[in-house]
């Protein structure tokens, strides 16, 4: 740990001494970076909802790992160490043996969403293994979305990388999340983030992040509500940050909100590339964002298809909200146990992997029962 924290220092001081320009640098808020092609050929259907779906089967009772939790403690109902510790005792009844809890990527537009991090991190320390944090990924997503297109100064975008390196050579985070690239606005009250893959202080900051050898997991739509497709960008965006990190470590949420054929061909593409999938509430509102599930809560057989050829690839996200009004630690049990029915489709191998065998693989986690 010292050494990791000494190498961390390290990057920090080197970091915070890039100028502005340059191949890694920024350029006045400019996308001076040429967008490659994404590397594979976009499959650019919207699949319908009442497609063939696979049957749940006999719900899998092994562990879960958890890697896309929120806790949206409101600025005006302070968290208390019982309420933490009853949010502990769920996630435990739930058979969830780790968590990786962090920030949304509008969280940084709260005036107050240094409160959130605080709470974060007692809810770290009085779950001891069970919990484990990513950072940051909420002030740098709402940064770069109020930068494009204006003139950075150097003495600002230093600003963003010393908070940046502080907080990873901080040893509390495993890697910077919920990192916002293109969140929009899905049920009417969603603040939108947007801003091109190639912006240079963006690419700037991911290699700072790689170059730590530390998770992102990169939140990005490939379709807005209306139909509009960011395929291109968001496809080709991820090639270009492959291509200037080879070893990057990153996860897309959600399955990318794209449909199972693209994925397959992302995931073929970059081979060290994680994603996790999730359930959405209303189909309505996510029409554009290809859920992995139908009305009942069934997978696609293609999606089911594509988790069993692929299984080392996918992990539980819930990306489910404790103190958001309207849920509450029984609403997360239900929701893992929808879950835990949908894995029960799956082949043993596959339930395995995606249940709590890939987190633990790349986020270090102690072995089942082991809290």
């Amino acid at each position: 740990m010292r050494r990791r924290l000494i190498h961390c220092f390290s990057m920090l001081v080197l970091f915070t001494s890039l100028p502005l320009t340059g191949a890694h640098g920024a350029d006045s808020g400019k996308t001076a970076v040429a967008l490659p092609k994404p590397g594979f050929v976009i499959d650019r259907r919207r699949l319908a909802n009442d497609r063939a779906a696979r049957a749940h089967g006999v719900p899998y009772r092994g562990p879960i790992i958890d890697v896309h939790l929120h806790l949206n403690v409101r600025d005006d109902e302070p968290a208390s160490d019982s309420e933490l510790r009853d949010i502990l005792g769920h996630i435990r009844k739930a058979g969830v043996e780790g968590v990786i809890v962090m920030p949304t990527p509008n969280e940084g537009r709260r005036r107050r969403s240094h409160n959130r991090r605080q709470y974060r991190r007692k809810f770290q320390k009085l779950g001891g293994n069970t919990v484990r944090l990513m950072c940051c990924g909420s002030y740098l997503g709402q940064w770069f979305h109020n930068a494009q297109g204006k003139n950075v100064s150097n003495e600002a975008f230093k600003r963003l990388r010393r908070r940046l390196g502080e907080d990873l050579a901080s040893g509390h985070y495993l890697g910077v999340g919920e990192f916002g690239l293109y969140h929009f606005d899905k049920n009417g009250r969603q603040p939108v983030i947007q801003y091109p893959p190639n912006f240079t202080p963006f690419l700037a900051t991911v290699g700072l992040i790689a170059s730590l050898g530390r998770w992102i997991l990169l939140h990005a739509e490939s379709v807005d509500p209306e139909g509009n497709s960011y395929e291109d960008k968001f496809f080709g965006g991820i090639e270009l940050l492959y291509r200037r990190n080879p070893s990057l470590k990153l996860i897309i949420p959600h399955t990318a909100t794209t449909n199972p054929d693209n994925v397959r061909r992302l995931l073929t593409r970059h081979p060290t590339l994680m994603m996790d999938f999730k359930f959405v509430g209303r189909l309505g509102n996510w029409h554009h964002t290809e859920p992995v599930h139908n009305a009942d809560k069934e997978l696609h057989e293609d999606w089911a298809r594509l988790f069993e050829a692929m299984p080392s690839r996918f992990m539980v996200g819930t990306d489910a909200k404790f103190y958001r009004r309207g849920f509450d630690g029984d609403d997360y049990r239900r929701l893992i146990e929808r879950f835990r029915r949908v894995l029960g489709g799956l082949n043993p191998q596959a339930a395995r992997l995606i249940g709590h065998e890939n987190a633990r693989r790349i986020f270090s986690m102690p072995g089942p029962g082991a809290n």
